[in-house]
């Protein structure tokens, strides 16, 4: 009957064995912290969680020179992040969309890692952005290249910016993409 044993196999049943099988199981799972993502009440583990745009998803707060671009513009003041999503895969720290509150409307923004972009592709962020604004009904959408790695991609920003009619674009300055609807902000962020 039991060809592989001399005589069936004898297990115990019974609180002590189910806890003891438990305990042993629970000691081998490793001891994994994890982070909410934005407010939607999901996490990751810390280990894959990316780490060059992670102050665009994690702080409570966007971060502060964004809020101090934004200012100084109408319609863009007191931004609050409503909603974050990482959006590129298997390349986890390559954007972030962000869904946020102004003062008087909602914002849709766009930041990207300023490593390997092409003025392709950053026209086809632009028009990714307008389609998201008028989805969302937001008034405004906002397109932020953050160099937080060192690698210096000013070049394409520059030319993107002249081609638009800015004769001498500079980081860390909001620029206004002329007669859009909704209104179409572009900044590099160093």
């Amino acid at each position: 009957m039991w060809p592989e044993f001399a005589e069936p196999p004898k297990t115990t049943v019974g609180p002590e064995a189910v806890l003891e099988a438990f305990v042993s199981v629970e000691l081998q799972i490793p001891d994994v912290k994890s982070h909410l993502l934005g407010d939607t009440g999901l996490s990751l583990p810390v280990s894959q969680r990316p780490r060059k745009l992670e102050r665009w998803m994690m702080a409570p707060k966007l971060p502060e020179e964004l809020r101090r671009l934004s200012r100084a513009h109408a319609g863009l003041s007191d931004l609050e992040g409503l909603l974050r999503v990482r959006l590129s895969r298997p390349e986890p720290e390559d954007s972030v969309w962000i869904l946020a509150r102004a003062t008087d409307s909602l914002v849709t923004i766009l930041v990207r890692k300023a490593v390997d972009e092409t003025a392709t592709q950053f026209t086809s962020h632009v028009s990714f952005l307008a389609t998201q604004a008028r989805r969302y009904c937001c008034a405004a959408a906002l397109l932020l290249l953050d160099e937080r790695d060192g690698v210096d991609e000013f070049g394409v920003f520059r030319a993107f910016a002249l081609e638009h009619g800015e004769a001498a674009p500079v980081a860390n300055k909001l620029y206004k993409l002329a007669d859009t609807r909704p209104q179409l902000f572009y900044a590099y962020l160093r």
